[in-house]
């Protein structure tokens, strides 16, 4: 399931009109309600019931089952990045909620910062009554969603007090994670639990209390992106960081404070990512020309660490001292890239830098400035002048830049969307 975050940053809110008892159980019984989802303008519950042949902008469901779920997973849903396996999906999708009702094809899921939503319309059997109709990929700002989901949570727990329920299970489950949201090392606890792709209190305590050390020696930051990019093979990390700081090697950067960058920090992570490798660039006085960096080409010995590293002693240091985990050239320098990118961004006081393949703002921020830093885009358009952006072209400008050819092409597909990739551009 891709998610796209790159979209305008949406608003979201959900809305309840309660409705007569139905045949369910208690709490659940006095909490349906015709649900609406509405994501700027448009009602993503907007639905076909194909029983009354009406098209309607809510759907009858269960408040009570819909807020228990965003309850019980709102620590993965508001800090979880996308990835595919089932237990994520149980966690994310609605269509997870079950209980007979037809829920609708929508997912969650964040980078820290924004929440992507992913909405697909349904084409149920004969034995649905409902179809969705819209399909949507958008993106809110993580506060707004968090703002949405107390609002139903809130509104359902109301409801169930001003019923007789308030002593309900769902209720107490919410009092907890209010409780724990206002608790700093709770929240921590909570946060790296679902980084790693937990439900509150399944973490291993040894992987936990582990994560926990590398975030008290050496920044919460890198133990989250820790967390998210390594999952259960955290385990063991603090060893591994211990002896790759040991066979770390120089690498002379600009100091954070010298770079003049555009823009300000609310643009997206990636957009401050270019913003900050054009700086970079710039005050390296490169115009359109290769970066050079045989830091990258230096040996090393193998640390286990699965991730490259960037040691330093101050995030304001002009030097960081790094360990890499990738073996080929090309990926060595983009490896680098990012951690020079990490240190640049001026996001955390943390004294690790790390690479990892999730999909965090963190990491985003970091490719996106490797990306720009090793191959810009301005050369890329340079060197196309009306060429067609075939295979053979997307090598030439990777061979120029020292970097693989999917970076070229991620930088066209984000950068300059309007130059054409014969075979990736039809429609499947």
């Amino acid at each position: 399931m891709a998610f796209d975050f790159s979209g305008r940053l949406a608003s979201l809110r959900f809305d309840l009109a309660w409705l007569p008892s139905g045949p369910e159980e208690a709490s659940e019984r006095d909490c349906v309600a015709e649900i609406g989802i509405a994501l700027d303008d448009l009602d993503l519950l907007m639905a076909h019931d194909t029983f009354s042949q009406t098209v309607r902008p809510t759907t009858r469901l269960s408040a009570y089952r819909l807020a228990s779920w965003l309850a019980s997973n709102w620590w993965r849903l508001r800090w979880e990045p996308p990835t595919d396996d089932l237990g994520w999906r149980m966690s994310h999708e609605i269509s997870a909620i079950g209980g007979g009702y037809v829920w609708p094809h929508i997912a969650f899921a964040s980078d820290g910062e924004i929440v992507g939503v992913h909405a697909r319309p349904t084409f149920g059997g004969a034995f649905e009554p409902i179809a969705y109709l819209h399909g949507v990929d958008a993106a809110v700002a993580a506060e707004t969603f968090e703002r949405a989901v107390d609002d139903i949570v809130d509104m359902t727990v109301a409801r169930l007090r001003d019923i007789g329920h308030g002593q309900d299970g769902l209720a107490a489950l919410w009092e907890e994670i209010r409780e724990e949201r206002t608790d700093s090392d709770a929240t921590q606890h909570r946060r790296l639990e679902a980084l790693a792709g937990y439900d509150p209190d399944d973490i291993p305590p040894a992987l936990l209390k582990e994560l926990i050390a590398v975030g008290n020696a050496w920044g919460r930051h890198v133990a989250d992106e820790f967390a998210a990019g390594l999952k259960h093979a955290s385990a063991g990390i603090g060893d591994a960081l211990e002896r790759a700081a040991t066979s770390a090697f120089s690498m002379p950067t600009p100091s954070p404070r010298s770079l003049r960058v555009r823009g300000n920090h609310a643009n997206r992570p990636w957009e401050r990512g270019y913003a900050i490798a054009e700086a970079f660039r710039s005050e390296a006085g490169l115009g359109l020309d290769p970066l050079v960096a045989e830091t990258a080409a230096q040996p090393q010995d193998s640390t286990g660490t699965p991730v490259g590293l960037a040691f330093r002693a101050d995030p304001m240091a002009d030097e960081i001292r790094v360990s890499l985990a990738k073996r080929h050239p090309r990926s060595r320098r983009f490896e680098l890239m990012c951690l020079v990118g990490g240190h640049l961004a001026r996001r955390t006081a943390d004294g690790i830098i790390a690479v990892t393949s999730a999909s965090t703002a963190q990491q985003k921020l970091q490719r996106a400035f490797a990306a720009e830093a090793l191959c810009p885009i301005e050369g890329i358009l340079d060197m196309i002048e009306g060429k067609t952006a075939n295979d053979d072209f997307l090598q030439v400008v990777a061979d120029r830049y020292e970097v693989s050819p999917m970076v070229v092409e991620w930088q066209l597909r984000n950068r300059a969307p309007q130059v054409l990739i014969p075979g990736r551009d039809l429609a499947p």
